[in-house]
């Protein structure tokens, strides 16, 4: 049995661990690091350096049966981490599990069921099952991509039936789809910032502007289905990609609302777009009410009043007035926009 003054810990933390009982290298390795913490005068330093001398003899202290899970997206213990299910079919739960989730198998697959997709939102008759432990805000993102994905597609059906055969000379391009990363706090500085769409006119070299679509539960105007927004809240990060692709390619840039609700389709759930509305960057400078921190999440919002927002046959009327033209000459002559402070 190996004395504890084996390890290269200080006289201090040597007597402590005598005084507590703990006097050989098993007896020490038989802790979890919550039980040490609650020995008296053993503080988080101590306990660091025990955990570096056991490390340094490839050792370690023994797992904590009651600690938090490890959140497969973020790749390590936190606290609100917990079971996450999602019915996805083979192709999506691939790409979930070498793109997101660190190469992590799921904790459990089901058997085959006929339902919809959690991500691609495709009917399939072998959706699975599958879980993961996945932390709140990363729950939050991974759920919220199935719902992004129906609303470019709703976007994009809208242009070919409304806009497409009026205006053949544009184009609208998906630029940013959404897809399933790793959690990365360094990723809004990774790469060139792009918003969703980017629209191209065959007549002219350069962008003629570009789309941020977001998507929602709720309504904004007019009738529809659920509940109405009572103000719309946007990430101080959108905001400043919103202005960067505005600042960069000195073109308009609009904002777009999705509204997506969840249908059930037992066991599964089926996402459908029911509505879509817009607005420009003066609009949003106009109606702004006040910044704060997102509930849940350690990250500031900026929350706007809904009446910001037009409806779609309005933006039929603004291309056919010409009006991104008109709206990068504003742009040229007043600046771009703040849109919060």
């Amino acid at each position: 049995m190996l004395n504890i003054l084996d390890l290269a810990l200080s006289r201090r933390i040597h007597h402590l661990l005598f005084e507590h009982g703990i006097r050989s290298i098993q007896e020490l390795t038989r802790h979890c690091r919550r039980e040490l913490s609650c020995l008296p005068k053993l503080g988080a330093k101590s306990l660091d350096q025990i955990e570096q001398a056991l490390a340094d003899s490839n050792m370690s202290l023994a797992d904590d049966p009651f600690g938090p899970y490890t959140c497969a997206r973020h790749g390590q213990p936190r606290g609100d981490t917990s079971l996450a299910s999602m019915f996805l079919c083979d192709n999506c739960a691939a790409e979930f599990q070498s793109n997101a989730f660190h190469d992590k198998d799921p904790e459990y697959i089901g058997p085959s069921v006929w339902g919809y997709c959690f991500h691609c939102n495709r009917r399939f008759d072998n959706v699975r099952l599958r879980q993961w432990y996945l932390c709140n805000i990363c729950y939050r993102v991974v759920a919220s991509i199935g719902r992004s994905v129906v609303a470019d597609d709703y976007l994009q059906n809208w242009w070919r039936e409304r806009i497409q055969a009026h205006f053949e000379h544009l184009r609208l391009e998906l630029v940013d789809p959404p897809e399933v990363r790793s959690y990365d706090p360094n990723e809004a500085h990774d790469g060139e910032v792009q918003v969703d769409f980017i629209c191209t006119d065959d007549r002219r070299t350069e962008p003629l502007f570009g789309i941020e679509l977001k998507t929602g539960r709720g309504y904004v105007q007019g009738t529809s289905i659920g509940t109405k927004m009572g103000r719309f809240q946007l990430d101080h990060s959108d905001c400043d990609a919103i202005l960067a692709v505005a600042r960069r390619e000195m073109i308009p840039v609009y904002l777009a609302h999705a509204q997506v609700i969840d249908r059930a389709a037992p066991p599964t759930v089926h996402y459908v777009a029911v509505g879509l509305w817009w607005t420009d960057l003066f609009s949003m400078r106009e109606y702004y009410r006040g910044s704060r921190i997102r509930p849940r999440e350690n990250r500031p919002a900026a929350y706007y009043d809904i009446n910001m927002f037009k409806g779609m046959t309005a933006f039929e009327e603004h291309l056919r007035d010409n009006g991104p033209e008109a709206m990068k000459t504003r742009l040229a002559a007043e600046g771009i926009p703040n849109l919060y402070q």
